[in-house]
């Protein structure tokens, strides 16, 4: 039995032993293959006695870690916590490279104890994450970047989701552009600040541009648009918004866009445009816009259609005698009258430098007469300094639309130089009277000195046995010699050129001009303004002079007044000197005569 026994057992044993030794093979075989595996894996793989001993190293930690007694110490006291947690515990951790760098290592580390309950020590796993860190610092700095040129720039950067219908982000400039605070946008959907009308225009245009975005999502096209933004005060300002469409990570569809407040811009181009069609000075509508509107309204639901056309009088001596600004306000005068008596609807506008004219649509021939004889009527009130207001006006009536309206402008043209022939005479004697009233009411003296002057001469010129024209050239010359003192802006010795302007600008006064204009020219060339001599002074110019001196030495109001006999005596020392000697000679006689 027992040694039956023993050859059962002997039998086994080998058997068992042939099992051991296979089980051995297989951990040999098994270690070579955990080795193989550790020392191939691209992270580093060790474990440390409590102590902080290498016990198993990986060939990654070998090859690239090389670690100061500092360091070490560091990692020692993750591999405590790890114990102490007995869980994993993951770690970001500073090592030195064999390359002399300090590198990044993301670990995890656990405890380890055998089934028996001895612990082995720390197991480590890391990861170089140098690079990683590397590029989320580049990113974090890229990000703040953006943010702070985002959160301080005047405009505004804003994403807003379309499926939420709701702002995503928007920069803190969105209250300096519209007075909201983020958080009050952001609450709110993107129709809450448009205007109506911008609301309508940006949606079609926005739907238009996210159906082509959905098309074609790889190249999203940028679109830029002009708004009207709501403020929080109420107020509506102009916003130049340009917007692109993305997918966000959640497979959203996001527009990315930047507002910016372009208010000034907008108001200049008002004013650019407002200048492209109106007169500056005037304010009334210009010849351009007025030819444009001729053929936009030349249409058959507009018939009749009237045109009046005007021409100011006086402008040119206005400006001559009184300067340009006094003509500026006579045509800003005519023009408050136009806007006055005129619809809302017609068109006015400044032709010319004193022509104007007046589109009315819808306007029958007698209606356009009626606003001509307000227009005139009403002008006929003003006075600037010493000119009355006046206009020549004509108007013609389109009533069939085959009629040119270009050829019915220039009809009320004709009109207008006929109302300018007829009534020239009556307006300019107006211009004059009224020059000259005024000089006299303004000064009391020199409407009595212009009578005597007037009286004088005209007995001269009988004395000298002139005609009865040259005798009436005369007494009216001597009666307006001093009319250009209406200009007291200018010096005395410019009056005479002033009076020359003033009667050069009619033709009942032209023949008067040059008498006036050389009333101060001496007999000998010391006069002035051109310094004549003798004969070539004009004759009439030669009595005024005299009858002038002789009327200014007698004058009671003078400091220096002498009698007659002490005047003639003065006149006659002047003779061939001041004086034309034939008519000092015709003068004296006359006045020994009377």
């Amino acid at each position: 039995y027992l040694m039956a026994g023993s050859h059962t057992d002997i039998t086994d044993l080998k058997e068992t032993g042939k099992k051991a030794q296979e089980y051995q093979q297989q951990l040999i075989e098994r270690n070579k293959l955990l080795v193989t595996i550790m020392d191939n894996a691209p992270v580093g793989i060790w474990l440390n006695s409590l102590d902080g001993i290498p016990i198993i190293r990986n060939r990654w930690v070998t090859e690239n870690i090389f670690m100061p007694l500092e360091e070490w110490a560091v990692c020692k006291k993750t591999d405590q916590e790890a114990f102490s947690q007995n869980k994993p515990c993951f770690f970001e951790e500073s090592m030195t490279f064999k390359d002399g760098k300090k590198h990044m290592v993301q670990t995890v580390k656990v405890r380890i104890v055998e089934d028996d309950g001895k612990v082995l020590g720390v197991l480590g796993i890391g990861l170089d994450i140098t690079e990683k860190k590397n590029s989320e610092l580049a990113l974090k700095r890229s990000e703040e970047k953006y943010r702070l040129v985002a959160e301080n720039t005047s405009d505004v950067i804003w994403v807003f989701n379309l499926n939420k219908n709701r702002f995503s982000y928007i920069s803190p400039s969105i209250q300096q552009l519209v007075g909201y605070t983020v958080e009050e946008v952001m609450a709110q959907s993107m129709e809450r600040f448009l205007a109506p009308e911008s609301l309508e225009i940006i949606t079609k245009k926005m739907t238009i541009s996210l159906n082509q975005f959905i098309k074609n999502p790889q190249s999203p096209q940028n679109n830029l648009n002009e708004v009207q933004q709501i403020c929080k005060n109420g107020e509506t300002i102009w916003v130049e918004m340009s917007t692109k469409f993305r997918y966000n990570s959640l497979n959203e569809i996001e527009a990315v866009g930047v507002s910016r407040n372009i208010e000034k811009r907008k108001k200049a181009e008002k004013e650019v445009l407002y200048l492209s069609y109106h007169d500056q000075l005037t304010g009334l509508y210009n010849r351009r816009f007025y030819e444009e509107e001729l053929n936009r309204l030349d249409t058959e639901r507009n018939l009749p259609i009237s045109i009046i056309v005007g021409d100011v009088n006086g402008l040119k001596l206005t400006n001559d005698v009184f300067g340009h600004n006094a003509g500026d306000i006579l045509l800003k005068k005519i023009a408050t009258v136009f806007k006055r008596v005129c619809r809302a609807d017609d068109i006015i506008a400044r032709t010319g430098g004193d022509e104007f004219a007046i589109l009315l649509p819808k306007t029958k021939l007698e209606e356009a007469q009626a606003i001509i004889s307000r227009i005139k009527k009403e002008f006929s009130k003003e006075n600037i300094i010493a000119i009355q207001g006046s206009i020549s006006m004509g108007c013609e009536t389109k009533m069939d639309f085959e009629q040119d309206l270009f050829k019915i402008m220039e009809k009320a043209e004709n009109k207008m130089y006929l109302d300018k022939t007829l009534n020239r005479s009556d307006i300019n004697a107006k211009m004059v009277h009224s020059l000259i009233e005024t000089l006299h009411k303004n000064f009391p003296r020199e409407k009595e000195q212009s009578c005597r002057v007037s009286s004088i001469s005209q007995d001269i010129g009988e004395a000298m046995g002139l005609s009865e024209k040259e005798i009436k050239k005369l007494k009216e010359a001597g009666f307006l010699h001093n009319i250009g003192k209406i200009a007291l802006s200018y010096n005395m010795q410019s009056y005479p050129i002033i009076g020359y302007r003033i009667l050069n600008n009619f033709d009942e006064t032209l023949d008067l001009a040059e008498a006036i204009l050389a009333q101060h020219e001496n007999w000998d060339g010391t006069g002035y303004p051109k310094g004549l001599k003798d004969k070539k002074i004009p004759e009439l110019a030669r009595i005024i002079g005299i009858a002038q001196a002789f009327v200014e030495m007698t004058n009671n109001l003078s400091n220096n007044v002498m009698s007659n006999a002490k005047a003639l005596q003065e006149i006659q020392k002047q003779s061939g000197i001041k004086f034309d000697p034939e008519i000092v000679d015709a003068f004296i006689d006359l006045m020994l005569g009377n």
